[in-house]
């Protein structure tokens, strides 16, 4: 029987069943098939009208359980594509796809089904200030960071504890209180100068709780990534205590961390465009400078990127940081979901979960893929200046 050629006005019924499964499978990631299916409307008497409710979603969701050979896209597709008087063409298809953004599926319709160019990306009007400072930016050469990402070598100073506990207040209750300037699970930071550091400028101190079990072994892992990491987009470290009371000096970052500043704390004055910008990208340079030393984070968020008095960003908190996993080539012990573009493994899940991916809040899987989804979610909070986590937050 010959082939016969598909085009917009094709009916979707009418998709080859090896593409119809090809375009299931890229909607089956997140459930993307279900905001297709939201989103499908019918022309009733000249009113247009939401063709399929939960309800519906929920039963192609059973039938997709009873029926394992299929995908639930799959499903949808033949309800859609023979139900009504008029029944829907690729045209029709990729137009819905498109306005959902769901732009992979949208440009398999148009280029590997239909044989053309990719769907026209929807324009985003961004707010004037950041349209000027992203034309600044593009006007430059290059970007407004240094040519040298190296900080200057320092040797490391070892301190006594009982000198700390001087220059940070730690024998006056009252004292040490107002010196403390950050509080967490493993340690508590606190604002000192400390005559053999830093020409005896302030910098932090970062104890670690004596109680925390797990505080020693967090303390190690920062000790041995701080030791090794040098790049002006990660937090120095400038002296350490090691005994029975472990302390490591770090360069002081005067205007604390991203998320405080983002929500104002302390009466601070909101952020501008052109700050969070040059911030998103510090971040971004501190982030690729671990990830090409094959490195991962693991605990990339607001709290944790600092900022010294002039805004600029360093990654800090290195206590869950470990090397990317790369698998032997050619081995034959291959996971279910070892189709990843780049290496992964598997460890107990830590972290802070509103900023986790899904694989790795569910199932401890740790790749670079997840500080980049988790670089985003800061992104997100310098856009909206709204908390990645909020319990009183309304959904609309």
């Amino acid at each position: 029987m010959a082939h016969t050629a598909l085009t917009h006005e094709t009916e979707v019924r009418h998709l080859p069943l090896f593409q119809k499964r090809e375009l299931a499978e890229i909607l089956e990631v997140q459930d993307a098939w279900k905001f297709l299916m939201s989103a499908i409307t019918e022309n009733e008497s000249g009113e247009i009208k939401f063709k399929y409710s939960p309800r519906h979603i929920t039963i192609i969701e059973r039938e997709a359980r009873a029926k394992p050979e299929l995908r639930a896209a799959e499903i949808l597709f033949e309800e859609w594509g023979t139900s009504g008087r008029k029944r829907p063409t690729l045209q029709n298809l990729m137009d819905t796809l498109a306005q959902l953004q769901l732009y992979r599926a949208a440009d398999f319709v148009s280029m590997n089904i239909l044989g053309g160019a990719p769907v026209k990306r929807l324009e985003i009007n961004l707010p004037h200030e950041i349209q000027d400072v992203l034309h600044d930016y593009e006007k430059a050469e290059t970007l407004p960071i240094e040519a040298n990402p190296e900080q200057p070598e320092c040797e490391l100073v070892t301190i006594p504890y009982e000198e700390l506990e001087d220059f940070c207040g730690w024998n006056y209750r009252e004292q040490g209180k107002e010196q403390c300037i950050g509080v967490g699970a493993f340690a508590c930071v606190f604002k000192a100068s400390i005559p053999a550091i830093n020409n005896g400028e302030a910098v932090a101190v970062k104890r670690f709780h004596s109680g925390n079990v797990n505080a020693p072994r967090q303390f190690e892992k920062e000790l041995s990534a701080l030791r090794d990491l040098n790049h002006r987009n990660i937090v120095r470290m400038l002296g350490l205590c090691e005994g029975e009371h472990k302390c490591l000096v770090l360069e002081l970052m005067e205007n604390g961390n991203l998320e405080d500043s983002l929500a104002c704390k302390n009466r601070s004055t909101p952020l501008n465009w052109r700050t969070r910008i040059k911030i998103a990208l510090d971040a971004a340079e501190g982030l690729k400078y671990l990830h090409s030393s094959r490195l991962i984070h693991r605990d990339i968020k607001s709290a944790n990127i600092l900022l010294d008095a002039n805004c600029n960003a360093k990654l800090a908190d290195f206590g869950l940081m470990q090397e990317e996993v790369r698998p032997a080539a050619g081995s034959a012990d291959k996971e279910e979901d070892s189709d990843d573009e780049d290496a992964s493994s598997r460890t107990e899940i830590a972290g802070t979960s509103c900023y986790m991916s899904p694989e790795a809040l569910l199932y401890g899987k740790v790749s670079i893929k997840g500080d980049i989804f988790s670089f985003g979610v800061v992104l997100l909070e310098l856009l909206t200046s709204l908390p990645a986590d909020d319990d009183n937050r309304t959904i609309r």
